[in-house]
């Protein structure tokens, strides 16, 4: 092999010279030189029939699996850092030539478990380099065919099913949105399903009796893929059923992150708003709150709407509060902690669009001057957002002036939101805080009915800066 690594070296070192095609980064050239080290030992690893060297020949006798190694090590290689590494038109032809060593590989053994999964592991390394998005979704939806295949001929294994669910989820950003639930559905399936293969007695650590790492992903990545499609359902019953699940499923993890603390606070939180007893949502609410201080006050870099998310906890405790003093109280701390979030966000209009949906909550549970207060406060809201980001906060500006009983400013900011995004038609006349725009304006409702589809499926909104 000695020539092989004297020709690689000197073609390393013209490799290693920035381009115009390529990201000066070290590091990103060192990925770089080392994907096309393992391509060109795996072209040596090539019988040629002009070529009846030993070298050759022996090569050609190792496993795949033994080349399968060097490309799943290289793959690991090139995972991206913050930025990613870059390719170029030359390296371009390096993952072509990747290509084609894979279906040879692929057609040499296609019922070999390790060969699919370590395959698929490929092809995630290269869907996470930056520079081949339009190949992207190419490599998803052929790494989730060689997973599935996978799974079904070793049922039962966690790493199979958690990097199926994985690339399931990521698949789900490459389609329209009716393919897109169905796709995020059976992705959290398949988190419960890994979650699953660990018993009563293999669940916990023994030495330390903490619940299994392992067991803790599967758990937590199917608790937040339920929480999402429950917000984005327009189904009460489903919404209800997956925040209980979501809300479970974070439960049965040891919380010593502040990340995890996060996700624990945003599932109470959830639950705490569905209707059900007082007392049940009070604690509700204050578990969400506990959690939701822990985690943004953690300063973790990954938590990035901490104290948006424990305002709105504390003005769900404002709803359930005994007195309207203690309500007031609430509201007050509300208020200073999204003036904070404002401010770590930097002029985002996130958090108003948020703080203008917690608002409405309020209002929804509220009657008289509280509801009115509350509506003023969403308002205020949502017409910062609109500042931050013109027309962003115009449907809850519509609900919100609904509630006050002004039908035709509401009329005027609703039909501005419904050019923006006609697909939240369906919502809006389903809507509970519109219901006093639509008493005093039935000719809009009937128009607006008559444009939605009657199929429930098609055209169904998303609750995304809603709900």
């Amino acid at each position: 092999m000695d020539d092989f690594w004297d020709e690689f070296d000197a073609e390393a070192e013209q490799t290693a010279s920035p381009n115009d095609n390529r990201d000066p980064d070290p590091e990103v050239t060192d990925r770089s030189v080392a994907l096309m080290a393992t391509f060109k030992l795996l072209n040596h690893g090539k019988a040629d029939p002009r070529d009846g060297s030993p070298r050759s020949l022996a090569l050609d006798q190792v496993q795949s699996r033994f080349w399968l190694m060097l490309a799943q090590f290289t793959a690991a290689l090139n995972l991206p850092e913050a930025s990613g590494p870059r390719f170029g038109p030359a390296d371009r032809g390096i993952v072509e030539e990747a290509e084609v060593w894979i279906q040879r590989v692929l057609k040499s053994a296609p019922f070999d478990v390790q060969v699919l999964h370590g395959v698929a592991t490929i092809l995630f390394g290269f869907y996470e380099l930056a520079g081949l998005e339009d190949r992207k979704a190419y490599w998803v939806k052929k790494a989730c065919e060689l997973l599935d295949a996978a799974v079904r001929l070793a049922p039962g294994r966690f790493d199979l099913l958690t990097d199926l669910a994985t690339m399931l989820s990521l698949k789900a950003e490459q389609v329209p949105p009716a393919e897109r639930t169905a796709l995020l559905r059976e992705a959290a399936g398949r988190f419960d399903e890994a979650a699953r293969c660990f018993g009563p007695k293999t669940r916990r650590v023994p030495a330390s009796g903490e619940f299994h790492p392992a067991y803790r992903l599967a758990t937590c990545c199917a608790s937040t893929l339920n929480s999402l499609l429950a917000r984005e359902s327009d189904d009460e019953e489903e919404c209800s059923r997956l925040f209980r699940q979501a809300y479970r499923q974070i439960s049965q993890t040891h919380l010593d992150l502040p990340f995890l603390r996060f996700l624990r606070g945003r599932a109470a939180l959830d639950l705490a708003w569905l209707p059900g007893r007082t007392k049940a949502r009070r604690k509700l609410f204050d578990e969400a709150c506990r959690y939701l201080r822990a985690a943004a006050e953690s300063n973790d870099p990954k938590i990035t709407d901490g104290y948006t998310h424990w305002a709105c906890a504390t003005v769900g405790r404002a709803a359930v509060a005994t007195t309207d003093e203690d309500a007031q109280r609430h509201v007050e701390r509300a208020v200073e902690l999204f003036e904070r979030a404002t401010q770590e966000a930097k002029g985002e209009e996130g958090v108003e669009s948020i703080a203008a949906r917690a608002w409405l909550m309020l209002a929804n549970e509220c009657s008289g001057e509280n509801e009115q207060a509350a509506a003023r406060r969403a308002a205020d809201s949502a017409r910062r957002c609109n500042r931050m980001e013109p027309g962003s906060g115009d449907y809850n500006l519509a609900c919100a002036l609904s509630r006050m009983g002004k039908p035709a400013e509401a009329s005027k900011a609703l039909l501005a939101a419904l050019a923006r995004e006609p697909e939240d038609a369906a919502h809006a006349l389903r809507d509970p805080d519109l219901e006093r725009l639509w008493e005093a304006r039935p000719k809009l409702r009937q128009v607006l009915a008559a444009r939605v589809p009657t199929d429930p499926k098609a055209g169904a909104p998303s609750r995304g800066h809603h709900g």
